[in-house]
């Protein structure tokens, strides 16, 4: 007897234990393929939605979402994948709001989750907890320091301090995961994309970094963009090590903002429309942010330098008309 391909399925597939289904074959799926095969039945709606399978997923992907402080979460892995594997695309003008509702969510509490890659491999993971209510964090700059004072990653990378192809292999090889993650709202957002926007040495040290951006629009109509930024250097001819990873939000004119202000740009960052993650997109919005910077540069040297001319008008105004005062009555 020749089954039909429906039948074949119904036999092959669906008396499979659920356990079975869960530990040995979907595991093995990304989250996309998962998704599809969520909206073939209910019943495989009912298996793909089980946490453990996205919980899996995540902490596969993420290490440092397999932390105490994301662990207590203890569901919504779903949504926190969804979250995390896109990128969050803002508008880059403020959304307009209506006076009875609230602004911007409140953030009582964000939970950060670092990783490091170099070539794939992981380096380094870490997650902690930062307190957003009270006023040391509310009215100060927003700055995190990921990595503790003196503490160094080894990379499999070389360094060099002279040549300037060590900025391109810094760039490729190495790749950072930063997701914050608003545990009350359950929200949350990757800080980094697939590559870096920015990449530099320094001309005295040779240090290489690496900016990893998200940009967004704030409620004055300006932009703001939260950002890590990685540091490495090393000894000419040795490894290439990873000396700093900072967290921190900033405005135009690339001035730390204070933690309200920050949660507020974290907030938007968190609410807004996400894509799937494109290198040229997130390179894009970083563009139009240093467009938007270099032209307010302009503006305030321009309103600057009419200033200077009013005065320096004014100024030579009061010393003629004096001259001519003083003349007149001699």
């Amino acid at each position: 007897m020749t089954l039909s391909p429906t039948a074949a399925v119904e036999t092959t597939i669906s008396p499979l234990p659920p356990h079975l289904l869960l530990s040995d074959i979907l595991k093995l799926l990304d989250g996309r393929s998962l998704a599809s095969l969520s909206s073939v039945s209910q019943n495989w709606r009912s298996i793909c939605s089980e946490e453990t399978l996205w919980k899996d997923m995540c902490t596969s992907m993420w290490p440092s979402l397999a932390g105490e402080s994301i662990s207590a979460l203890d569901s919504g892995y779903r949504s926190l994948y969804s979250d995390c594997i896109t990128s969050s695309c803002p508008p880059l003008k403020p959304r307009r709001r209506r006076r009875s509702t609230a602004a911007y969510p409140t953030i009582e509490k964000l939970i950060s989750a670092v990783d490091i890659y170099c070539d794939g491999q992981i380096l380094f993971s870490k997650d902690f907890v930062t307190d957003t209510i009270s006023d040391a964090f509310l009215n100060n700059p927003f700055k995190l320091q990921i990595l503790s004072p003196k503490e160094k990653i080894p990379t499999t990378l070389k360094f060099d301090d002279e040549a300037e192809e060590c900025v391109d292999v810094a760039e490729a090889g190495i790749r950072v995961s930063c997701i914050l993650i608003d545990p009350s709202g359950k929200r949350a957002f990757n800080v980094t994309g697939l590559t870096p926007v920015e990449s530099n040495r320094h001309w005295l040290n040779g240090s290489i970094k690496l900016r990893y951006a998200t940009v967004v629009a704030v409620p004055s109509g300006e932009m703001a963009q939260c950002s890590v930024v990685v540091t490495c250097g090393g000894v000419h001819g040795g490894d290439m090590e990873v000396l700093d990873v900072t967290l921190q939000v900033e405005d135009l004119n690339l001035k730390p903002l204070t933690g309200s202000e920050s949660l507020v740009t974290i907030g938007e960052a968190m609410a807004g429309q996400r894509r799937s993650a494109r290198w040229k997109m997130e390179k894009e919005r970083y563009r139009e942010f240093v467009k938007r910077r270099v032209e307010k540069k302009e503006r305030e040297e321009m309103i600057k330098g009419n200033m200077d001319i009013v005065i320096i008008t004014a100024i030579v105004s009061i010393f003629v008309a004096i001259f001519a005062f003083f003349r007149s009555t001699s």
